[in-house]
């Protein structure tokens, strides 16, 4: 089995340069070879720009005006020449926030830095006013349930903006024009009364109806002339209408550049990495960190060892980076489910708590570790780990001749997919990691022939080479990015190219990661595993549960043989308190509804025991739901399909067996317990070994001669009572079913002071 191993020209990477030893010139013809296949062109391959996405969910107000401009500052500081902004609030925002992060963003870092405004709702009101002072502005369409976005003044906005005087025209109107934006669209959103003209004069222009304008005492220049009048100018903005555009309406007038489809498709465009739309989480003065160690096979100790420590970082230690460094960590198919619901546990806890999630992988991480890696925000590597080797999920041997079938690996690649996605990682690229036969090319948007190219058009975007066409031409140059016949696995230098990984380490030590995000060690909380850590994997161990749960029934048994011992009471309830304890580790409402089924079969075997007579639906019913508590304990979630009833079914088997084990081991304890020293003081002594005994009052045995004799309960036997032989009155234990009082019985057998009635 090969795998297409994507490397980076060391131009590229100048960090790490790469050194050939002298070789023969077939070598050397052969390495040219080679690397014009697997070498991209920094000429060809555009290079990721170092960018800051900067998310303004609220509304705009002092405070939170100040605070993108420490953001701002801070990534200016760091390099990055793209800052994105993200306005993102309905709320109404006042106007002198509004306008002091405008005129921040026209004069303070106008030549440093590009500015983006991105939109993917609707947004009302003086927020226009930073959004058309940055230098460019993007708003996504309509996908799906997802509505349009739309700037503009609602009649909300309109209502609180009230009075409108000169001086917001005039602020409105230099924003337009300073950004080259159609100031009579701005000044309409402010006023619904005024009217918009259009014609055509070397392109498309708006001029206002200087009547309906005249009070605001606006320059010319935004002004219809009589001489634009004779051009036969259009009313496209009647009086009354609001002052509300839509993405498409917007980019038609050029009040923004362009309309886009998501935040993922923006940042191709922009050629900035992927894990910027996280956000800077870390913009704080002090961010603080965990550090989880995770390496071996990925198995049920390691799930709830990792998520216990996930929910103690996040909840009591209030971190705002979680670090998890992946050492050496694997899994084949049966710990795929294990690693994808665990994946999914960190992102979910992580992005409510507003936590930044780092997969740093020293060496090697593969198979089901990439569940962990790309349920990340981001990812680090070491300098010679590789990214995306799941030979693992896709043969079952390691010379990769006998694949596993195509709906499995379907179904773990789609799963990979999907968590991937969200984290906003390349889809195309992690289905190169499963499917052999793919063809994966580097392709772009062809230039449209009706504009001009601008910053911002020409997205490189990775395709299968069939559908590369269309509006999509190929990169010029570039080899495929993936043959078919080969598995896709990433060098580190491929992946940050590709917007994979945030960064290629120089070594493999954790204090690089920490360097990496300008955190301080004395902020790191390194969580290492303890002795209460170890104690729980060795308890959820499946050979360890199976072995408690025999000795617990064992001992179980032993009690009820031998009632008032006490001691295997106390054995077995210390049993199922570990499996229990062990299992519920991070506990929840199955584990709750195992706990709930176990304790009602306890209580149903105790009503058949010692209130209903013989061994029925009752005692087998109870004995039912112990086993299903147990196993819903062990499996940790309700089957949801056919192969998740046979796994709870098994299960069940297992346990089953075990308690059968149980039975014969616990008749056999009870028969020979007597005989074995130290362990016979645990039970009473017989009647007759008593009796030699000084000071001890055995009571009288029952006559032999009242074998066969009749006589008539007087009390109910449930199954003990009291029945009267002539003038003798006994007590008695009743055969099988349940005797009313009256009935007439005989005795038919006679062990001591204990005699046993049939009814007749």
């Amino acid at each position: 089995m090969r795998h297409a191993t994507l490397s980076l020209d060391s131009s590229l990477c100048p960090r790490r340069p790469t050194r050939h030893p002298l070789m023969k010139w077939g070598g050397w013809l052969s390495l040219m070879t080679l690397l014009s296949w697997t070498t991209l062109s920094p000429a060809q391959v555009e290079q990721r720009v170092p960018g800051e996405w900067i998310s303004i969910p609220g509304e705009i107000t002092s405070e939170v005006y100040n605070q993108i401009k420490i953001d701002t500052e801070r990534a200016i500081k760091n390099g990055a020449r793209i800052l994105v902004f993200h306005f993102q609030s309905p709320e109404y925002s006042s106007f002198g926030p509004c306008l002091d992060l405008a005129n921040y963003l026209l004069d303070r870092i106008e030549a440093r830095v590009d500015t983006v405004a991105f939109v993917d709702r609707p947004v009302h009101g003086n927020v226009v006013l930073p959004i058309m002072a940055c230098n460019k502005i993007y708003l996504t369409v309509a996908q799906g349930d997802r509505p349009e976005a739309t700037i503009g003044f609602n009649q909300a906005s309109v209502d609180r903006v009230q009075p409108v005087d000169r001086t917001k025209m005039n602020a409105y109107l230099n924003v337009a024009e300073r950004r080259g934006r159609p100031g009579a669209l701005l000044l309409k959103m402010l006023d619904p009364n005024l009217t918009v003209y259009e014609f055509e004069l070397q392109g498309k222009r708006f001029k206002l109806d200087p009547v309906r304008a005249e009070r605001y005492q606006l320059p010319d220049s935004v002004l219809l002339s009589p001489e634009e009048r004779r051009l036969q100018p259009q009313v496209i903005l009647e009086p009354g209408r609001l002052g509300i555009f839509s993405a498409k309406e917007a980019e038609a007038t050029g009040l923004i550049n362009r309309t886009i489809n998501s935040a993922q498709q923006l940042v191709e465009r922009l050629r900035i990495p992927p894990s910027v739309l996280k956000g800077n989480l870390l913009n704080i003065a002090q961010p603080r960190a965990a550090i989880i160690h995770v390496a071996g096979e990925i198995d049920g100790g390691t799930v709830d060892t990792v998520l216990r420590k996930v929910k103690k970082a996040i909840d009591v230690d209030k971190v705002n980076c979680l670090i998890l460094q992946l050492d050496n960590l694997r899994g084949g198919p049966k710990s795929v489910e294990r690693a994808d619901k665990l994946g999914r546990e960190i992102r979910d806890r992580a992005k409510a708590a507003n936590v930044l999630t780092v997969a740093f992988i020293p060496e090697s991480a593969t198979g089901a570790a990439h569940f962990l890696i790309f349920a990340c925000d981001q990812i680090v590597l070491g300098p010679t780990a590789l990214l995306g080797d799941c030979k693992s999920l896709v043969y079952e041997d390691l010379a990769g001749n006998r694949p596993y079938s195509e709906n499995d690996i379907q179904l773990y690649r789609n799963q990979l997919t999907q968590l991937a996605e969200a984290q906003l990682y390349s889809p195309m690229l992690i289905r190169g990691f499963f499917d052999v036969d793919l063809e994966i090319v580097l392709a772009r948007e062809r230039p449209d022939p009706r504009r001009p190219m601008e910053f911002g058009d020409g997205g490189q975007v990775f395709l299968p080479r069939g559908e590369a066409r269309g509006n999509w031409e190929l990169v010029p140059n570039v080899p495929v990015v993936k043959r078919p016949g080969e598995l896709l696995v990433l060098t580190g230098d491929a992946a940050v190219q590709w917007g994979m990984a945030r960064a290629v380490l120089q070594s493999k030590d954790i204090d690089g990661v920490i360097s990496l995000y300008g955190i301080r060690k004395a902020d790191v909380n390194f969580m290492r595993t303890d002795w209460l850590d170890t104690l729980v994997m060795i308890l959820r161990n499946e050979f360890t549960t199976l072995l408690l749960v025999v000795i617990g029934f064992t001992c179980v048994i032993l009690e009820l043989k031998a009632p008032g011992t006490t001691i295997p009471g106390v054995i077995a309830a210390l049993c199922f308190l570990l499996i229990f304890w062990a299992q519920s580790w991070l506990a929840g409402e199955l584990n709750a509804l195992a706990i709930l089924l176990f304790l009602l079969g306890l209580v149903l075997i105790g009503v058949e025991v010692f209130i209903l007579p013989g061994f029925g639906i009752t005692g087998v019913s109870g004995i039912a739901l112990m086993l299903l508590g147990l196993s819903l304990l062990v499996v940790k979630q309700w089957p949801q399909s056919e192969a998740e009833y046979v796994v709870l079914a098994q299960k069940f088997a297992v346990f089953a067996g075990a308690l059968v084990i149980a039975l014969m081991c616990g008749f056999m304890l009870a028969r020979h317990l007597p005989k074995i020293p130290w362990a016979n003081r645990l039970m009473l002594k017989p009647r007759d070994e008593m009796s030699n005994e000084p000071g001890i009052s055995v009571p009288y045995a029952v006559s032999p001669e009242l074998l066969g004799a009749y006589g008539t309960t007087v009390t109910e036997l449930r199954p003990a009572g009291k029945a009267v032989f002539g003038d003798q009155y006994l007590d008695v234990v009743g055969e099988g079913a349940y005797v009313e009082a009256g009935t007439r019985v005989q005795v038919v057998e006679i062990d001591g002071v204990r005699v046993v009635v049939r009814a007749v």
